[in-house]
């Protein structure tokens, strides 16, 4: 199985980022799950119908900031691609999406 992953730009050169992809790669590992990036910044423009061609049509979306991770959302909802959110929260309006909430001191 693979693991579809698009990190915010906004996001992506934190501290907060490393861990959380760090602990994403351990477990995808212990999985043997592979591994593929989406480009935050060309997330819009991937043919997707392909890239999910024989695999679920779910990402996980890194992220913290709000507006950036709505709009992320939308977009992947829109192209009918289940978003879990890893590292933010976009709070009860959001249904359909899920968060995950890293626990740091364990990483």
């Amino acid at each position: 199985m693979k693991l579809f992953v698009c990190i915010d730009p906004t996001f992506e050169n934190t501290h907060a980022c490393s861990r959380i992809l760090r602990g994403i790669r351990t477990e995808a590992s212990k999985r043997r799950y592979a591994i593929e990036t989406i480009d935050g910044l060309q997330y819009k423009t991937l043919p997707y119908d392909t890239l999910f061609e024989k695999e679920p049509r779910q990402i996980l979306l890194v992220g913290q900031y709000t507006q950036r991770l709505s709009e992320m959302v939308s977009f992947f909802d829109r192209c009918q691609i289940k978003t879990i959110i890893v590292g933010g929260y976009l709070g009860p309006d959001y249904t359909g999406t899920s968060s995950v909430m890293m626990d740091y001191p364990q990483m």
